[in-house]
């Protein structure tokens, strides 16, 4: 008898805790949409927008499911689609549900086509720098060589100055005995 009501007490907690966690998710659902409602006034979106903000996608979505980071927009349209799609604004929302599917066709070939541009562009400067980062690279090798160089030199410059100052110091010293050694000569004649 004890051990059947220890377990109805269990189950009561447990149910206790679900009937919780399940008033938490409510409210958190009726929070979101509150701010979705508020951003859709906000912004004045169209009917059939306000369905599909309404379901947030924190990620992009393609028919096969969310899109991976080893799926390509370059190589698949379904992806480069499910993409676009998602970088779509509030404001392209308005305009497209003005366009028929044909219009809408040419804009997202269009967008498309502006981005493989871009992307293209973007491809032959980072060439172009890239040519510019090895030329730098092998200016800054020739430089340094030629620094070395010339620290070389100026070692051997200040050795070489070293020797033709003791030079000229062991001249000054036999000249002052030489010069000394005529005036005394000079003071007997």
């Amino acid at each position: 008898m004890q051990l059947e009501t220890s377990r109805s007490e269990k189950e009561r907690k447990k149910m206790d805790q679900e009937r919780k966690k399940m008033e938490e998710e409510r409210e958190k659902i009726k929070e979101e949409k509150r701010e979705i409602d508020i951003w859709m006034f906000k912004y004045k979106l169209p009917g059939e927008m306000k369905s599909q903000i309404s379901q947030k996608h924190p990620y992009f979505l393609s028919p096969s499911g969310p899109v991976k980071v080893t799926d390509s927009v370059m190589l698949n349209g379904v992806t480069a689609t499910s993409v676009a799609a998602g970088f779509c604004t509030p404001e392209d929302g308005k305009v497209l549900a003005g366009r028929t599917n044909p219009q809408i066709i040419n804009d997202s070939m269009t967008l498309t086509i502006q981005c493989v541009a871009s992307v293209s562009n973007m491809g032959r400067r980072l060439h172009v720098r890239n040519h510019e980062v090895r030329a730098l690279r092998s200016q800054v090798t020739i430089l340094q060589r030629l620094l070395k160089e010339s620290k070389k030199k100026v070692g051997e410059v200040k050795e070489e100055n070293k020797r033709l100052k003791a030079l000229v110091d062991s001249y000054a010293d036999n000249l002052v005995i030489w010069s000394t050694e005529q005036s005394k000569t000079t003071v007997k004649l």
